[in-house]
């Protein structure tokens, strides 16, 4: 596996702003980490600091988690329905239904604690329902621990301004804790994240992360309508991140514009299954002609290709990814009416050397900036020209630009507009 990383990486320094990045998980998939394009790493945490989980994103949601991450131990906490719905209650660990509810792998909005609400009942969040803007708690939970031992926990409530109110005792009454916090102390973070054992939150989230390469439950499909989850390493996307997956396709030269309607906010869009498991010969296989493309909330868009995993020896994940400029931008037009732009357009685009800028101008303006930017966010190039109110036409000097992909924009001031230049040589 050493060699086959060694290989790529040299195959890689070959492509046009191409970088890669390994994510190391530990052995045994110890961590979990979470990874920026624009940061790299910015957190790893070790995924046992935590057993319940807030989303504080939104505050319509009243989306509540369990920790599925199971790491060296291989041991994730586990969730269940309690045989009563009053918390005061002893509860006998062998009248627990055995069903396991499990997080929702599709977004951040619905945990474990959610799954048990009626389909199609707005008001019912699982763990309790909604009454004038308030969210009642009406059911107890089991949490069995990756320690063997087990907690009876209530949502209480979750209030119209962000206040959540909880308990949690061992199965017997003892122990007991009643806890609350507001949302707005999380500001910023996806999920707020608390320790039943240690009865405390646990800041563990940066607030800057694209990607969460960890270990989640997800279920498998054994036909004819029948599921059983289990727990896979793979990778989550972040909060309005959406996610396209191209399979049977060359990862160097495949343009995401051609997909600019397939992205999907689907946080497993990347999931597990770019890899598998060769048993006859004890080793991972990635797929060399699968690659994804991320577009972040800024409608930026980056590559990245998978190319080794080294499984539970090393818990390395390599993989190769590239800036690819916001290609999918609904319009390069300045959202603001009172802007001065109200075209602007390159050609021939793609180019090989002489480049002609065509833009419109609701006033006149004598000091107009062209920048020229490269998919890293450098500029390569910088000058100035003027505009006539109207249709202007101009021919761009020779740039002497490597082959690649750019960003020229114009600029007046605070007013901006650009427009995608693709250079082929």
């Amino acid at each position: 596996m050493k060699s086959l990383t060694v290989i790529c990486l040299i195959l890689f320094s070959c492509q046009m702003n191409a970088q890669y990045f390994q994510i190391d998980m530990d052995v045994l998939y110890a961590n979990h980490v979470y990874y920026s394009f624009s940061q790299g790493a910015t957190a790893t945490d070790n995924g046992r600091s935590w057993d319940i989980g807030f989303a504080v994103h939104n505050q319509q949601e009243g989306g509540v988690f369990i920790n599925e991450f199971a790491g060296r131990n291989m041991v994730p906490a586990n969730l269940r329905i309690a045989p009563t719905t009053d918390f005061n209650d002893l509860i006998d660990i062998n009248t627990v239904v055995l069903d396991t509810l499990r997080n929702d792998d599709e977004h951040w909005n619905e945990g474990a604690f959610n799954k048990p609400k009626i389909p199609n009942s707005p008001d019912d969040f699982g763990w309790g329902t909604k009454t004038n803007g308030v969210i009642y708690g009406n059911r107890v939970f089991v949490v069995s621990l990756p320690d063997s031992t087990y907690r009876k926990v209530s949502i209480d409530s979750f209030d119209a301004s962000g206040n959540y109110y909880f308990r949690y005792a061992n199965l017997d009454g003892s122990n007991l804790f009643h806890q609350s916090f507001n949302i707005s102390q999380h500001s910023g973070k996806t999920m707020a994240h608390f320790s039943l054992v240690t009865n405390s939150f646990v800041n563990i989230e940066p607030y800057n992360w694209d990607l969460l390469f960890t270990r989640y439950n997800t279920p498998a499909n054994l036909g004819s309508s029948n599921y059983f989850n289990y727990t896979v390493t793979g990778v989550l996307s972040g909060l309005d991140v959406e996610v396209v997956e191209l399979d049977n396709v060359n990862p160097y030269t495949v343009d995401p514009a051609n997909h600019c309607y397939s992205f999907d906010p689907d946080i497993s869009t990347i999931g597990f299954d770019w890899k598998t498991y060769d048993l006859p010969n004890f080793a991972w296989e990635v797929d060399q002609d699968r690659v994804f493309f991320v577009k972040l909330q800024n409608d930026e868009i980056w590559r990245i290709f998978l190319f080794d995993f080294e499984g539970a020896f090393t818990g390395i994940t390599t993989f190769e990814y590239a800036n690819m400029g916001s290609p999918c931008q609904i319009s390069t037009i300045s959202e603001d009416l009172n802007s001065n732009f109200t075209g602007f357009s390159l050609y021939p685009n793609p180019a090989s050397t002489l480049v002609e800028m065509v833009f419109d101008l609701k006033e006149q303006r004598d000091e107009l900036e062209v920048q020229v930017t490269n998919m890293l966010g450098q500029v390569v190039n910088r000058f100035e020209i003027a505009g006539k109110q109207g249709l202007n036409a101009y021919r761009l000097p020779d740039l002497n630009l490597a082959g690649g992909t750019y960003v020229v924009q114009l600029v007046s001031g605070q007013d901006r507009i650009s427009e995608q230049l693709i250079i082929s040589k």
